[in-house]
């Protein structure tokens, strides 16, 4: 069976970055490709270069929708997506548009190398699909959901400050950056495959008067700690807002 996607309502000034997720999670979901209402020259080279570098066939195109759906022979389904409270806007759904399950779910980017960590909030069913990209995780409310865009959805940038700052210690300490990005890589590779609280990898990696003992204090120094929890609890104000 092909699948072809219609990305509906896409806003050039300011849905980029959900319509590039929305076109490479229907490629690593298996779909021939994408149709979009709008045309967008920079989320459709990111595409296209994913494509190249990645391999396979598959397309995004700009079509009349309108006759797109008229001529096409073949099952539709409908993907609705709210900036606001799924609970306040369900039963709305459901009165226009059928279906077995409705379910809210967050992907990040990493649905681009098939290592999403996605969030979801509905059915189960729903886990089964969102595994071919990654990882699944069931929440219980939106509530729950809103916490998880803030750590799965935005902590990838939050991770890649981290990884750019380690980087950049190394380079102030006198390694050339091709090495010390490498090096900050492994970290970051090695540290996920410790099945172990991070309490635990601390206390089992900081020796007395050592090392990490003197980092760690200077990380103190800099109220990282609490700028971290700070950020998450603002990404997470800031999802319940869109």
């Amino acid at each position: 069976m092909d699948i072809y996607v219609l990305r509906l309502g896409h806003r050039p000034e300011r849905d980029k970055r959900i319509s590039t997720h929305v076109a490479l999670t229907a490629r690593a979901f298996g779909a021939k490709g994408i149709y979009f209402d709008t045309y967008d020259e920079k989320v459709f080279e990111s595409v296209r270069d994913v494509v190249r570098r990645w391999g396979g066939d598959f397309f995004i195109e700009q079509a009349n929708w309108k006759k797109l759906l008229k001529d096409f022979n073949g099952l539709k389904v409908h993907l609705t997506m709210y900036g606001i409270p799924l609970i306040e806007k369900i039963d709305e759904i459901k009165k226009y548009i059928k279906a077995k399950n409705y379910t809210r779910a967050m992907p990040n980017v990493g649905a681009e190398y098939m290592a999403s960590t996605t969030a979801i909030f509905g059915s189960d069913e729903a886990i089964n699909i969102f595994n071919k990209i990654g990882s699944t995780i069931k929440v219980n409310s939106e509530k729950e959901l809103d916490i998880a865009t803030a750590i799965a959805g935005s902590g990838p940038a939050f991770l890649a400050l981290v990884a750019e700052a380690i980087s950049d210690g190394g380079v102030l300490c006198g390694l050339n950056r091709e090495l010390s990005y490498k090096l900050t890589k492994g970290l970051f590779k090695s540290f996920s495959a410790i099945d172990k609280k991070p309490s635990d990898i601390k206390d089992s990696v900081m020796s007395p008067a050592g090392t990490t003992a003197s980092g760690y204090e200077a990380l103190e120094e800099g109220n990282v700690r609490n700028s971290f929890i700070k950020a998450i609890k603002s990404a997470y104000e800031k999802s319940q807002k869109i």
